[in-house]
């Protein structure tokens, strides 16, 4: 008997003898055979009783993807099933208790094959467009003034601002479909284009950069959210309910509700959101205003008085109030003005105490304000609503530092600098000065930029 060398095979257990054998008996078998590898390739061998005829057909009409007969002429070779349908009587009948299957749910859902039925079909359609809201200002723009010249841009501007008048009903409806405020996709469509009352302050300046347009005119990509903003959502019911207290006991039928986005048809590009509409038998209709303030949350009011950034101040007689400069100032006349009130309870609130002070309408401070917003919105918001001019790229020659830089340019009317001109101060404006004329400007402010320089702020 063989043995393999192996430490197994000393016992007499190792494989490898017979494997061996196997080798030499399927080389036996083999021998001179060929393996399918090393034959060359060749088409199958088929019996003349397997080829069948078929028939000719044209190109568009021969199926590349399936060898047998697609099952749906096959199917129309045999009788098949008589086609039932239902009656019209039938279908409405499933299609009524469809709908009033959903109206029975706790919580109402609508079917969507409803929404393709005729008589069902109406109550499908979304609500805002059953509703006579304005066109919102952003589809003001057109490619036609996209390489417009900014002075040919501005008489657009001031046909455009003079042009657009909304009725009171539409304004009414704005303001009902968009009591929930960010909540509400209306009130991001109505707000873009607009100068609203948180920005007024900003909008009146006489220098304004071009980031402020570009928040008015985009709204929904300006959303931000900070510990500061966090801090007042989270407390705002417990400020609402702080005012309610305060105020419920001395006023008579006292009443506060949550407002929407208020346009005033007779000036329709400016817009206030307060955060509510107060009424009472002895003094009327106002607005209210509260902020909770983050920085100072931590303080009491009298010490936060001490900051000369802070809303209020403590005047020579010793009553605090909300300072006459201050940016809420602006806001709150321009609520009041908006929504056609003559008081505004502007309130702050922190955790330690609460101030509220019942403010005036001021006409006079508000129209001020308002005429610089006006020629604001005619030279900067309306010329991005119009032609994207903060935002689309437009060519700008670019010289070579190495050379000798160009001479002023000038206005963009190309006329020579006169007496009345206004000067950029931005320090490396290429035009320098303008016609006064051409920029549509009735003041001179103490600093200016032209609008070239505003975008690279």
């Amino acid at each position: 008997m063989a043995h393999c060398t192996c430490k197994a095979g000393l016992g007499e257990v190792c494989s490898h003898a017979a494997a061996l054998l196997y080798s030499v008996l399927a080389a036996a078998d083999i021998k001179n055979g060929q393996a399918c590898t090393e034959k060359p390739c060749a088409w199958a061998q088929t019996s003349m009783n397997s080829v069948r005829g078929v028939p000719h057909e044209e190109i568009c009409n021969i199926s590349f993807s399936h060898k047998q007969e697609p099952c749906s002429s096959r199917a129309d070779q045999g009788p098949g099933c008589p086609d039932i349908r239902p009656s019209d009587k039938d279908c409405q009948a499933f299609f009524e208790a469809l709908h009033n299957s959903d109206l029975q749910d706790s919580k109402p859902k609508k079917s969507a094959i409803l929404s393709v039925i005729e008589g069902h079909s109406h109550r499908y359609i979304p609500k805002v467009m059953q509703l006579d809201l304005p066109a919102p200002l952003s589809t003001l723009y057109s490619s036609t003034w996209l390489e417009m010249d900014f002075p040919l841009l501005l008489v657009e501007s001031t046909k455009v601002f003079d042009d657009l008048h909304l009725t009171k009903q539409q304004c009414l409806i704005v303001e009902e479909e968009t009591r929930e405020q960010s909540k509400s996709r209306v009130w991001f469509d109505q707000r873009a284009g607009r100068v609203t009352a948180s920005v007024f302050s900003e909008a009146a300046r006489a220098d304004t950069p071009a980031s402020l347009i570009k928040r008015i005119c985009y709204p929904r990509a300006s959303r931000f959210s900070t510990e500061a903003t966090r801090w007042g959502q989270q407390n705002e019911d417990r400020e609402r309910e702080s005012y309610v207290a305060m105020m419920q006991d001395h006023h008579e039928d006292f009443q506060v509700r949550a407002s929407g986005f208020i346009i005033n048809p007779e000036l329709p590009w400016i817009g206030a959101s307060p955060d509510g509409v107060v009424a009472c038998t002895c003094h009327g209709d106002g607005v209210l205003e509260i902020k909770c303030p983050f920085k100072t949350r931590n303080c009491s009011l009298t010490e936060s008085c001490k900051d000369s950034s802070f809303c209020l101040g403590i005047g020579d007689d010793g009553v605090m109030a909300l300072r006459h400069i201050h940016k809420y100032m602006y806001q709150v006349q321009a609520q009041m003005h908006i929504a056609e009130v003559s008081y505004c309870d502007y309130m702050v609130w922190t955790p330690q105490e609460v101030f509220s002070q019942k403010i005036p309408y001021d006409p006079v401070f508000f129209h001020d304000a308002y005429g610089k917003v006006v020629n604001f919105i005619k030279t900067g918001v309306l010329s991005e609503l119009l032609g994207k001019w903060y935002t689309a790229p437009r060519f700008t020659p670019i010289y070579n530092t190495a050379r000798k830089q160009p001479s002023e340019v000038g206005c963009y009317c190309g006329q020579p600098a006169g007496t009345d001109v206004i000067i950029c101060t931005s320090g490396n404006c290429r035009r320098k000065h303008f016609h006064k004329t051409c920029l549509k400007l009735t003041r001179v402010p103490k600093t200016w930029k032209c609008v070239e320089c505003r975008k690279q702020v």
